[in-house]
């Protein structure tokens, strides 16, 4: 079964809870998304409350990945089963704005997420992962012409014995004008993983993106943001009102020389 749940309101409808097979995807996608890869896309076998209000929701969940098996309609149902191979998740998401008049002028987002595996491999160091993520978005228009949306993340725990300390940066800019024929747009991305400076120092600074789409930057999934700096300048413009044209160019760099490249 791709996606099987029950899904519990109560009272006017702001908690729920949901327990079974389900898809995930939590902010813009930097941490948690579809996965859209071949054939299946990623589910989790979790429990999740939610609460909504207004502009404000919270999402607290616990659970396990899906591993797909080779046959048909036999991944069994693993959030109960004690010895499983299959990583376990959970977390609290939270995504509000802190001045709710200003409409979509400032959106946040503030989260923790937990993950733990036993099959972590990076640059020098292979075993079990626990791994902590503390991150932060915002995110909206600051202006008619200008809109923005960054996010901050940082991560901790332990690969093996071995420390870890990583991080991400990412933005991604765009500037209208849009009292301009075509209403031309300027945008610029940055994204910084980060990568594991020294080779058996005991500690590890790889970033993991758990599990961002294998195509975030292109279906053929030559790289994901694991040691990797890449620069995305990109112009857009609208020759209709129905037909838009966007030219981007993508910039990749290691973003340490003592790390390799992931996929």
């Amino acid at each position: 079964v791709h996606q099987g749940f029950v899904e519990l309101k109560v009272g006017s409808s702001n908690f729920s809870f949901r327990l079974g097979r389900q898809e995930m995807r939590l902010g813009a996608g930097r941490l948690y998304d579809f996965g859209k890869g071949p054939n299946i896309r990623r589910t989790f076998d979790l429990g999740k409350i939610t609460f909504a209000q207004k502009e404000t929701t919270i999402q607290a969940f616990y659970g396990k990945t899906v591993q797909p098996n080779f046959g048909v309609f036999d991944n069994e149902f693993n959030l109960f089963r004690a010895n499983t191979q299959n990583q376990k998740v959970w977390g609290v998401y939270t995504q509000f704005q802190l001045l709710p008049n200003q409409g979509e002028a400032d959106n946040t987002e503030v989260y923790y997420l937990g993950l733990e595996s036993g099959r972590a491999t990076y640059n020098d160091v292979s075993g079990n992962e626990m791994r902590h993520t503390i991150g932060i978005r915002r995110y909206g228009r600051a202006s008619a012409k200008f809109t923005y949306n960054t996010e901050l993340v940082y991560q901790f725990g332990d690969i093996a014995g071995n420390t870890i300390s990583a991080f991400n940066f990412e933005t991604d800019w765009q500037y209208s004008l849009i009292d301009k024929r075509g209403r031309p747009t300027f945008g610029l991305k940055l994204d910084y993983s980060s990568g594991d400076r020294q080779v058996a120092d005991g500690q590890v600074n790889s970033f993991n993106p758990m599990f961002v789409d294998p195509a975030i930057y292109s279906l053929a999934v030559v790289n994901t943001p694991v040691n990797l700096l890449s620069i995305h300048p990109a112009f857009t413009i609208f020759p209709t009102k129905k037909m838009m044209l966007e030219i981007e160019y993508v910039f990749f760099f290691r973003a340490s020389l003592n790390d390799g490249l992931y996929s």
